[in-house]
């Protein structure tokens, strides 16, 4: 293995530099419902190898959360509305519809200062995962040596060209 930087996950999947959560392509707004299928199809690949995990790594690891796609005004919810009902909702079956009550319980920060008659939507899924992707990584070099048996050696300060 050869890694650019001193550490594995030092940058894109560093913390600081990515949004640390697994991405199932149920409310990305600019997929197609194909690249949605593909997107949930490899989120699930990641959600097969964590689930071979002790639970401890496991815990290290991802914890489940819930998410959601704001649409705020007509267009932004005929947009929601129209990817939804598109076929999204056969993809994720979780994935529903929720309006401006159900989100100020939810996030009350979001309808704090919004009039209650202000056209506001989501797509909210209880399926989401938040992700350490520098511990995810570290399992997947950990996992690597002990399947290689020490035939995998580890390059780390190594250029790529």
């Amino acid at each position: 293995m050869l890694e650019k930087f001193d550490s594995f996950a030092a940058l894109n999947s560093n913390s600081i530099n990515n949004a640390q959560t697994l991405h199932f392509g149920d409310i990305e707004t600019n997929y197609s419902l194909e690249k949605s299928r593909e997107t949930k199809e490899e989120a699930e690949i990641v959600l097969k190898y964590l689930s071979m995990l002790p639970r401890k790594e496991y815990d290290s690891i991802t914890k489940k959360c819930g998410k959601m796609v704001l649409g705020v005004g007509e267009e932004e919810i005929r947009k929601l509305d129209k990817i939804y009902d598109s076929g999204l909702k056969h993809i994720f079956p979780g994935l529903r519809k929720i309006g401006p009550n159900e989100i100020a319980k939810l996030e009350p920060n979001v309808m704090k200062k919004r009039a209650m008659d202000e056209k506001v939507q989501a797509l909210k899924s209880d399926n989401g995962q938040m992700m350490n992707f520098r511990n995810l990584t570290y399992s997947f070099v950990k996992r690597a040596k002990l399947a290689s048996k020490g035939r995998v050696s580890i390059k780390l300060n190594t250029k790529v060209t």
